[in-house]
């Protein structure tokens, strides 16, 4: 993604009024951890809530989108509105469909977002296709939720009550999982989507928004 379009998309988010995450906020979801580092995902009573990014290291490829469920098929998929990180307008919208079935996933959207048909990531496959890209989960934990970065923050230790910063920073953009929180930091997780390292850290609370509520894009819900 060109980063004149990033950025301008992340000053949509701050002039649309997203409101940061709200401090001491309950766990209240699961997060879903999968072998392919790149796919992050939460359940609650809302549905499922998830994101995937990845960045080619050698070509310029990437592809990521944010998605969340709409509705429950008979069939046991699970459907799915898909929409670009950095907003647009309802036609940007792709639904799909997600399959769970003996600890895997599969996701399947009915058309490519920007980026997504290439060899970053593909999901034109279903089930009863030849080859569908399987997801295996490894793990879950309680998290808040899914949230995009606002600002540029920086990353901090928890010893005791005190917090302190380390090395590292996260910019306006970045998607994290919200684990937990302490009054005006919040405990996420982010992982690269060109190397795949995870990071675990404190930041400021206040420079979080959800990306999935009606003002974090240009959208009409």
């Amino acid at each position: 993604m060109k980063t004149q379009h990033l950025m301008a998309a992340l000053l949509a988010y701050i002039a649309a009024g997203l409101s940061p995450a709200a401090a001491r906020t309950n766990a209240s979801e699961t997060l879903i951890i999968f072998d392919h580092s790149r796919l992050i995902a939460t359940t609650s009573s809302k549905g499922i809530r998830g994101y995937f990014n990845t960045q080619h290291q050698i070509l310029h490829l990437s592809c990521s989108f944010l998605f969340k469920e709409t509705s429950r098929q008979a069939d046991s998929a699970i459907v799915i509105n898909s929409f670009p990180i950095e907003g647009g307008t309802k036609e940007d919208d792709i639904p799909g469909r997600v399959w769970e079935k003996n600890g895997e996933w599969i996701i399947q959207t009915d058309e490519p977002q920007a980026g997504c048909g290439s060899a970053a990531g593909t999901f034109d496959k279903g089930p009863d296709d030849d080859h569908p890209t399987r997801y295996t989960i490894v793990k879950k934990m309680p998290a808040i939720g899914i949230r995009v970065v606002l600002r540029a923050t920086r990353l901090n230790d928890k010893s005791g009550s005190a917090f302190k910063e380390r090395k590292g920073f996260l910019v306006a953009g970045d998607v994290v999982a919200a684990l937990d929180d302490d009054e005006v930091f919040t405990r996420i997780r982010y992982v690269h989507p060109a190397t795949g390292k995870t990071t675990t850290a404190w930041v400021s609370t206040g420079n979080l928004g959800n990306p999935f509520t009606p003002s974090a894009t240009k959208k009409s819900q």
